[in-house]
């Protein structure tokens, strides 16, 4: 079984406040996060590699509308 992340450890290992995954998930329809049977949010491993990247290329002064849309390679690419 893959492992899934609730949004609080998705917080403390990419950085992102909750609220700010929340609001992405409303705007950009990312990350789309599965709910567990309490209905609360869950991450894969795939939503946490590509949320730790938009992260680092945030602080490099990337806007999150434009990264979101890109695949885990693209950006690798921008790294």
């Amino acid at each position: 079984m893959n492992p899934q992340y609730p949004i609080a450890a998705v917080e403390r290992e990419t950085g992102i406040p909750k609220d700010l995954l929340r609001q992405w998930e409303r705007r950009y329809r990312f990350p789309l996060p599965a709910r567990d049977d309490n209905g609360d949010r869950v991450y894969t491993q795939q939503d946490l590699d590509k949320l730790r990247l938009i992260r680092q290329l945030m602080e490099r002064g990337k806007r999150p509308g434009k990264l979101i849309t890109l695949q885990v390679a693209e950006l690798q690419q921008l790294l």
